[in-house]
């Protein structure tokens, strides 16, 4: 019976550790918001990069991930020690609102390319050879590139609902083919990711995304900062194979 609480005191928990609250509590958050307006910036450039040849532009979906997460990081500071849950909340957070701005700029940049050329090629010889009067034919132009795009959108309207964005995510990932008729010409509109490559393209995009910002976020779980590289006169320590 003696050591009755000797034993339970060998069972007792260590409380001993300090917790340690941060300055600023809210800085992650207001971090959060700069970080995705950073990443939709960003995107606007990605959706544009994501045709490149063996799927390269995929890359861009890590490096958008450290860019916006380390300058992000900087102003999310003050709120360190930042739990894992919440840390990664926020990331899948970004995440969401990241792929949303590129599916709309990748949306946004197909639709201008269904207006320029060469699409409706037949159609633009018509107009440069009828107008003679140089700012007539670029008007003439500009609007037949406005009446491609326009017809475009009302096919994903119409065969994709509810269109937009949305529709063309369902209509590349059912086909990505389409015809469309202008001014008495059938153009045959093809994206070049469609079918089952467009989701695990995109997929593939999310994660190196959120791989991106799991490292540039990664020092905001710790209670102190650290860093990679001495400053003049600090001692260092070897460390042993």
């Amino acid at each position: 019976m003696a050591d009755e609480p000797q034993q339970q005191a060998g069972n007792a928990v260590d409380v001993g550790a300090p917790i340690v609250k941060p300055a600023d509590p809210a800085a992650f958050f207001r971090a959060l918001v700069i970080a995705a307006i950073l990443l939709l910036v960003l995107d606007v450039l990605l959706g544009t990069l994501l045709w490149l040849p063996f799927f390269s532009g995929l890359l861009g979906f890590f490096i958008e991930g450290l860019i916006a997460g380390g300058i992000a990081f900087r102003f999310a500071r003050a709120a360190r020690p930042v739990s894992r849950h919440r840390l990664w909340v926020g990331i899948l957070l970004l995440v969401a609102i990241s792929m949303s701005g590129v599916l709309y700029s990748e949306y946004w940049w197909f639709c201008g390319r269904v207006g320029r050329p060469p699409m409706f090629s037949k159609a633009r010889n018509v107009i440069l050879q009828k107008e003679t009067d140089e700012a007539r034919r670029l008007a003439a132009l500009s609007e037949l590139s406005t009446e491609s795009v326009q017809r475009f959108k009302s096919y994903l309207s119409e065969s994709s609902p509810p269109g937009g964005a949305l529709g063309y995510a369902r209509w590349v990932t059912k086909s990505g083919v389409a015809s469309i008729d202008v001014r008495g010409e059938t153009q045959k509109v093809e994206a070049g990711h469609r079918g089952w490559i467009w989701p695990v393209r995109t997929a593939i995009g999310a994660v190196l995304l959120a791989v991106g910002l799991a490292l540039a976020f990664d020092a905001l779980k710790l209670t102190t900062p650290v860093r990679n590289v001495l400053l003049p006169g600090e001692e260092y320590e070897e460390i042993e194979d």
